[in-house]
This record gives C-alpha cells, structure tokens and sequence, in this order.
C-alpha cells in the first residue's frame, strides 16, 4: 500500500535506485521503464492487489503487472497467458506483519493460475558466487509449430518479479532468471547475457527497515 509509505532519496546521494541504474547502462540505453505504482492504485479500487500483511503483490496485483510487461515487450502480438481462475486465499503473515510483530492473517478472493497453453519446464542452473538463490532457466516445450513466442530473456530480479513470471513465463522460448541481493553478478551470467534478445532490470525503491511509513494510517488500515 504505498499511499503508506513513502521514499526518500538516498541520502548519501540523492539519488534514486532508477537514477543510479540508468548512469550505470549509460552505454546501453534503457528501451522502457515499467513503472507500476499508478496502474495498482487504479486498480485496488475493485480488487485486492496488495497483500495488507505483506509488502509483496497479491496475483490479482501480479497479473495486471504481467500484462503491462507483456504489452510493453511486444505491443500488438497475441500471447497466450496461462489459465486463470478464481479463488479465495489465506496468507498468514507477512514481513510489514512481522515489522507490527503481529500474528494476522487474511483472506481475499484472488486469480490462481490453472495451466499453461504449453509445457513449461524450469530447471536450476549452477550457483552464483554473490547471489543468494539458485539462477534458474525456463523454457516452454510442445508450443505448436505456428506459435508466437518471445525471443529469450535474461532477468536480473529480486523478489516482486515472481509472481508477473508464474504468468508470461509460457510466452517466452526461455527465460534465464537470477536472483540477487544487492549487485548484478553479470560476469558470471556473461553466456546467458550475450544470447538473450530481452533484458528486463527489476529495481526496488526500498529496505523495508528504510521506509518513510505513516504509521498511524498503516496501523488502521491493518487492524481496523
């Protein structure tokens, strides 16, 4: 909910997180920024796209994330996006929970996905030595001759990208995913780096421990 929760520049710099990526790719102008905070606001109006207990998207929130990206690499193309169906969930917990030490949970009606239009296969690649989760490769089998696919993608993500995935993931030939916590290890990613046509940056504009919260309006809007 981040009408909650704002954020400040850096204060060693001023900068933000999207300020120092794009001085960083100087060379390698970004194709598109995917800013997703005014599409979300719009949308919690008719559905749950925020978990309240959790800093994370729900599906809801995640699907229409999934379809901006989708729109943004490829406007105009037919994909075929994964079987959705709806359902009620319960999440218990969650990190802004553990920040309130607070034992809650919730429920709320939520898209599930129920099946891909092709086999999708994920499998583990080799560790990195600065990343704290195993890199993994995706890649979609028995898509018909006729099928439009994305070109391969690399994605250098942190924890929001998850969830879009579980939904364009049968949209792409591949999808090399890594994980990390606070560098790009892009050396020791170099083969998947040249072969990818696609190159999508995940930045997160926030530590959890580094949030400017109102708090009295947070804490209403968790317990009231």
């Amino acid at each position: 909910y981040p009408e909650y929760a704002g954020v400040e520049p850096f204060p060693t710099c001023g900068k933000s997180r999207l300020d120092l990526l794009k001085e960083a790719f100087a060379e390698f102008p970004l194709r598109n920024q995917i800013i997703v905070d005014e599409l979300l606001l719009e949308a919690k109006r008719a559905r749950q796209v925020y978990k309240k207990y959790d800093s994370h998207w729900s599906n809801n929130g995640a699907g229409l994330v999934a379809e901006e990206m989708l729109a943004r690499f490829a406007p105009g193309l037919e994909l075929y996006p994964p079987r959705t169906v709806d359902g009620t969930v319960v999440y218990a917990g969650g990190d802004l929970a553990e920040q309130a030490m607070a034992d809650v949970r919730e429920s709320f009606q939520e898209i599930k996905i129920d099946g891909y239009p092709y086999g999708v296969r994920v499998e583990k690649l080799p560790p990195l030595k600065h990343a704290i989760w195993v890199p993994v490769k995706i890649t979609v089998e028995d898509a018909p001759p006729d099928a439009v696919l994305l070109p391969r993608a690399l994605f250098f993500a942190d924890s929001f990208i998850h969830q879009p995935l579980d939904f364009i993931q049968g949209s792409f030939e591949r999808i090399d995913l890594v994980l990390w916590p606070k560098t790009i290890p892009v050396p020791e990613r170099a083969e998947e780096l040249n072969a990818a046509r696609i190159v999508v940056i995940e930045v997160i504009e926030r530590d959890l421990g580094d949030l400017k919260i109102d708090v009295e309006a947070m804490k209403r809007m968790l317990f009231e």
